[in-house]
């Protein structure tokens, strides 16, 4: 066997493939180079995203940290923005309470090119009319035979007062007339956004969103195949778990005939809203911590016999109407008439006490929210929206 020479194992490639091999091995280097550079950028902006995210997140907790601030005491920026400094960087607390119907908390910091904030608002304070125990746009009369009216806390009447009839007599801790409508009316937002407010279309608009973000163990909606029909309501103890009852009809349709029965439980807090008119029969007797809230965008009818008692806020988009015979009647609560608000009585004694409409816990009833705060003597201090900026 003839063993190849040293000359034979290292002959060199022939000139014609020397370029081919030279082109490839810059080839292999010029992916490396990419492969390595692309590597390099990627771990980069990895680098640069965490370094973002950890500046975001140090910056969000420490806004969360000024918001807390003031969650903690309500006084915190009586003297204006505050300013909190954590290390090298700090977080500028502020609220804004231009619009009164909200008060907004805002708390603004940046860490490296970071910048994170938050916003909290809090409902602010109701409107006076919810302060009253009687209030109505326009005039409120009184007539009869031997009646007696007493009318504890604030009524507030939008232009006359007048008394008629035999033996009737009314008195008011303190009445005021001549108010003027734009403290004695309620106003339903413009929640079609068409530039007018109080329209039948946002009353609707309204209590249908209610309907929407409300759980249906909560609510009952009644839209009548027949919107000439009356509704009757009867909440007993198979409504005890309902909070609120739309019936949901064209305009001035839709009527609703209340009736509380004995079994109505303690404890509860029921709003019916109407898009007619509302007729409650008063019951003999009621859980004196039960409450019955009354909406209507036509007129309200009440009617009372033997003793009779009423707890809850009532309002109409038109008149308020109380009839009553033989009767006593005790109503805690509110009175709202966007209208008149009359009184027709034979040998009866009502009485009327003003309550809060907002609960111990800053709760408004049933289908308020947006229309009563949560807090009766100022903006809430319950956050009722949060997010950052």
């Amino acid at each position: 066997m003839k063993i190849p020479t040293k000359k034979q194992i290292c002959k060199p490639f022939p000139r014609n493939e020397r370029g081919v091999v030279l082109a490839l091995a810059i080839m292999v280097v010029g992916i490396l180079i990419t492969l390595s550079a692309g590597f390099t950028l990627s771990t980069f902006v990895e680098l640069r995203a965490a370094q973002s995210y950890r500046d975001k997140t140090k910056a969000f907790w420490m806004a969360s940290s000024g918001i807390h601030e003031f969650l903690d005491n309500a006084h915190y920026l009586d003297r204006g923005p505050q300013t909190i400094s954590f290390g090298s960087s700090s977080v500028v607390v502020s609220k804004d309470d231009s619009d009164r119907s909200r008060r907004v908390v805002r708390a603004v910091t940046q860490v490296g090119v970071a910048q994170q904030g938050i916003e909290v608002t809090f409902a602010g304070p109701p409107a006076d009319l919810f302060r009253n125990t009687l209030t109505n746009g326009s005039d409120l009369t009184i007539s009869g035979l031997t009646g007696r009216l007493d009318v504890n806390g604030k009524t507030r009447i939008g232009d006359a007062y007048s008394k008629t009839g035999l033996q009737s007599v009314a008195n008011f801790v303190d009445k005021k007339s001549g108010q003027g409508t734009a403290s004695t009316t309620l106003t339903y937002p413009d929640f079609n956004r068409n530039g007018t407010a109080d329209e039948f279309a946002d009353f609707v608009q309204y209590y249908r969103n209610e309907m929407i973000t409300r759980p249906p163990s909560e609510t009952v909606w009644i839209q009548p195949v027949n919107p000439d029909d009356t509704v009757i309501i009867i909440p007993n103890q198979q409504l005890s778990k309902k909070k609120l009852i739309f019936i949901d009809a064209p305009e001035g349709k839709g009527d609703v005939t209340v009736i509380i029965d004995a079994n109505w439980q303690p404890n509860k807090n029921l709003t019916i809203v109407s898009t007619g008119d509302i007729t409650y029969v008063q019951p003999l007797q009621l859980n004196s911590n039960a409450k019955l809230n009354l909406i209507s965008w036509k007129s309200y009818n009440e009617a009372s016999y033997l003793y009779s008692a009423h707890n809850g806020f009532t309002y109409a988009h038109e008149d308020v109407n109380y009839f009553y015979a033989l009767s006593y009647s005790y109503t805690t609560g509110n009175i709202v008439a966007n209208r008149d608000l009359k009184f027709f009585e034979a040998l009866t004694w009502q009485v009327f006490d003003f309550a809060s409409p907002i609960d111990r816990n800053g709760n408004a009833p049933p289908g308020f929210k947006g229309l009563i705060s949560p807090a009766a003597g100022g903006y809430s201090l319950t956050p009722d929206s949060w997010k950052e900026i």
